[in-house]
């Protein structure tokens, strides 16, 4: 399992947005709720912080 996590500062609680084409912001976490096999938040004395999930690969055992 790769797991990735991002943190700020801003209290606020994420949301997943649909952006338009000419919006220059507010596509990153649409793209991860589509890729990833599950995402949360984490809050933090300093902010947040935002991780997601991904399988690598089957697990094969001989």
């Amino acid at each position: 399992m790769l797991t990735c996590e991002v943190s700020d500062a801003a209290p606020a609680a994420p949301h997943v947005k649909h952006a338009r084409t000419i919006d220059e912001s507010g596509r990153g976490l649409f793209i991860i709720a589509s890729l990833a096999k599950q995402w949360g938040t984490r809050y933090t004395p300093e902010g947040k912080i935002v991780w997601a999930e991904q399988p690598t690969g089957s697990m094969e055992t001989s």
